[in-house]
């Protein structure tokens, strides 16, 4: 098995994948297109996920009311003098980013890909928004760039799935996952770790779950409870809880022993703005937490896929 290991990790970071895939390394631009979520539109009429506020995870540097060219130039501006890189991928962060007509979806992705300095094209999505026509402009895609397929999961449990009101199944996430693989898509799972009810075989069932699915990469959030959202209700009445770092540390660390370690994993925790978040609210920087993770796995000797070692 290939990893990514580096001395200072003992997981497969993406950073690393990147350097190892390009040479050199390779940031990601946050975008926003304006597309909307179906699952809160009208049509739907199905009022979106519990914990969902879209504002909570919206890009700050993206404004969807500029051209997605011009997004672009202010992300290389800043992250040419922030990390003095030369190189991007462009991510379509925001919303359901296969939420249109193949002709839209083209002029928009193009947009991205007229730019020298971007080498690839993320693209976030639900498993439930892949018709096959969406399918073969990825790979039309594909064969001209690098391509990332985002799409959101949460959780493996369909139980778990129906609460937080995915309105999507597990098969669905699958079908995905396995009409992208026919096409030699990239592709990345994401998933909360701590959602309402999960115990902790429920979480490393997830982990199992990607490991057989062979994703290429995971991007796992913490669960947590944001303002203007179904689920802060609950938490308010104490129906609902959240982890403390130190309940987060061991799950984390127990659903990366369980997964395969040639997944990359994209991140280990999730981000909110201050100003939205109700809890938890562990009064740590994400580098500083980041390092607690690496710092606790490096003292139990722990390394992704450890569990499925065979003695």
């Amino acid at each position: 098995m290939k990893t990514c290991f580096s001395p200072l990790s003992p997981y497969k970071t993406f950073s690393s994948f990147l350097k190892e895939k390009f040479g050199f390394p390779v940031y990601k631009i946050s975008l926003d297109a304006a597309f909307n979520c179906p699952h809160r539109s009208q049509n739907r009429d199905r009022g979106g996920c519990t914990y969902c506020n879209p504002r909570s995870f919206a890009p700050r540097s993206a404004d969807p009311s500029l051209p997605i060219s011009e997004q672009i130039k202010s992300g290389m501006k800043f992250l040419k003098k922030r990390y003095n890189t030369e190189k991007f991928i462009a991510y379509f962060q925001t919303h359901t980013n296969t939420l249109a007509s193949t002709e839209t979806l083209r002029r928009i992705y193009r947009q991205a890909l007229e730019f020298d300095d971007i080498i690839g094209i993320s693209i976030g999505t639900r498993p439930d928004c892949l018709p096959e026509q969406t399918l073969d402009l990825i790979q039309e895609i594909s064969q001209k760039t690098f391509v990332i397929m985002e799409l959101g999961l949460e959780s493996a449990n369909d139980k778990t799935l129906k609460k937080i009101n995915r309105a999507h199944s597990v098969k669905d996430f699958t079908t995905a996952i396995n009409n992208l693989k026919k096409r030699s898509i990239h592709t990345c799972a994401h998933i909360i770790l701590g959602l309402p009810d999960e115990t902790i075989d429920d979480m490393l069932k997830t982990a199992d779950y990607l490991s057989s699915l062979e994703v290429c990469g995971v991007k796992i959030h913490h669960f947590h409870v944001v303002k203007e959202t179904e689920i802060e209700k609950n938490y308010q009445e104490g129906i609902v809880k959240t982890m403390t770092l130190e309940e987060y540390k061991l799950i984390i660390i127990k659903f990366l022993e369980h997964l395969a370690p040639e997944i990359i994993i994209h991140r280990l925790i999730g981000d909110c703005p201050d100003e939205l978040l109700i809890s938890p609210k562990w009064n740590l920087g994400k580098s500083q937490i980041l390092k607690s993770i690496n710092d606790e796995m490096k003292r139990l000797n722990s390394w992704q896929g450890k569990a499925l070692m065979k003695d």
